[in-house]
């Protein structure tokens, strides 16, 4: 608590020097405006020549991400690939492991053992 005093009486003594002249606040918010500008504008030019994606990584994500994409990319564009079929038969194996799932957690014997 005296510390804080100390300072706050240490603050009291500088304001008036801090704080009256009004015209070097001006230039020192300009300064300050200007470098802040200049770092973003390095900062963007860093992020744009360094970290956008090349086409062949991006490339490369898509086959990882796509399978579509994959299989046209695999058989050189002539792609005998059926969307919908593939959807049906990812959505079929989806269901049944879904079912098997819930089939295995099911547990029948509740209703007769909690009956106290």
């Amino acid at each position: 608590m005296f510390r804080t005093l100390v300072r706050l009486e240490k603050f009291i003594k500088t304001k008036n020097y801090v704080y009256e002249d009004h015209a070097s606040v001006k230039t020192n918010l300009a300064k300050t405006y200007v470098v802040g500008m200049s770092f973003a504008s390095i900062i963007g030019t860093f992020i744009y020549q360094f970290c956008t994606p090349t086409p062949e990584v991006m490339y490369d994500i898509r086959l990882i991400v796509s399978p579509e994409f994959y299989q046209f990319a695999k058989t050189n564009g002539t792609m005998f690939y059926d969307v919908d079929t593939s959807s049906a038969i990812r959505g079929f194996k989806y269901d049944s492991e879904h079912a098997k799932e819930c089939r295995t957690n099911t547990d029948y014997r509740g209703s007769f053992i909690e009956m106290d």
